[in-house]
């Protein structure tokens, strides 16, 4: 991926609005519009080169309206530069921590947005595996969408397995703390557990001890409280089913999901075109508005060395 054309800068990195293990995320502006721009510094550690290969050529192929969108990709001799699409909305985890919990109808849009957008994926034969509050963005018109593939893999289909060990303690299904062997059910596995913390406060086998956590989801019992509905009650207990050939999902994918009575009265068709009033539209200024960004990435500097390179990069050719 050395450069090959020098070409004039097409954005002004104005503030910084995330950082993640092997990333960090600013605010830009180009031609007047905002956009985020992901910084991945280079690096020749092949599981690394994998991760950046494999999320790019996704980010690339994929267009739905509940999956972030690429505009663009740039490098320079030591970073990785992807431009995409601004969700000022901020992550769902920025509003779960300020209300605590969401109302079943509240929760239920949002779900019904990762379903669609999980049913996009696994059609396309990619399985996501890091569903969880952080990677799900609010756009401005209060619509989800699934953001970050570094730990997905392309060209996944339904009798594939991966034994990789990866993905966020708290949404890890069974079968991938135990490694022994996992496919796309651990998506479903994961909006259980997601349904379940927006619903409740905490996720369903939370502890402050990680192993314990592990031997929880293994082994461990989920506590539905009494103040939720039966239906809600019964989609993540069978979501959050520890056999994933027993699990929702496990046969006919979305299909199964989509047909739970929790969700009987969501129009798919009305929310994939954008067409429902979503329960929350973010109340913002402008397409450059922050408010609901973290104020802790908000108060990172930039730093001055990727300021520098943004002057001089080269297109990157991710067909």
């Amino acid at each position: 991926m050395d450069p090959e054309t020098e070409v004039v800068p097409k954005f002004t990195l104005l503030k910084s609005i995330g950082q993640g293990t092997h990333a960090k995320v600013f605010l830009v502006r180009s031609k007047n519009s905002a956009y985020a721009l992901k910084v991945l510094k280079k690096s020749h550690n092949p599981q690394q080169l994998k991760i950046v290969n494999t999320e790019l050529s996704i980010l690339s192929s994929t267009n739905h309206p509940f999956i972030i969108k690429l505009d663009s990709a740039f490098q320079t001799n030591s970073h990785l530069f992807y431009l995409l699409e601004f969700c000022n909305g901020g992550e769902l985890f920025h509003h779960l921590s300020e209300q605590f919990r969401f109302s079943e109808e509240k929760a239920k849009f949002y779900s019904a947005c990762v379903v669609l957008g999980l049913d996009y994926l696994h059609k396309n034969h990619i399985l996501y595996r890091d569903l969880k509050p952080e990677n799900l963005l609010l756009d401005r018109n209060g619509y989800l969408k699934l953001a970050d593939f570094g730990l997905s893999e392309k060209d996944f289909s339904k009798d594939c397995k991966s034994r990789a060990f990866c993905g966020t303690f708290d949404y890890m299904a069974p079968e991938v703390v135990t490694r022994k062997g996992h496919g796309l059910e651990v998506d479903w596995w994961a909006l259980g557990a997601l349904i379940f913390e927006m619903l409740v406060g905490t996720s369903p086998f939370y502890s402050a001890s990680k192993t314990q956590t592990l031997e929880r989801i293994v082994s461990g019992k989920v506590v539905l409280p009494s103040y939720l509905s039966e239906d809600a009650c019964d989609l993540v207990s069978k979501l959050l089913e520890k056999d994933p050939l027993k699990r929702l999902g496990c046969k006919y994918d979305s299909e199964e999901i989509k047909d739970h009575p929790w969700f009987s009265d969501v129009n798919w068709t009305k929310l994939e075109n954008s067409q429902l009033d979503p329960p929350f539209v973010p109340s913002l200024e402008s397409h450059f508005d922050t408010k609901y960004i973290d104020q802790s990435f908000l108060n990172e500097p930039i730093e001055q060395s990727i300021l520098a390179e943004c002057t001089q990069y080269s297109e990157l050719d991710y067909t």
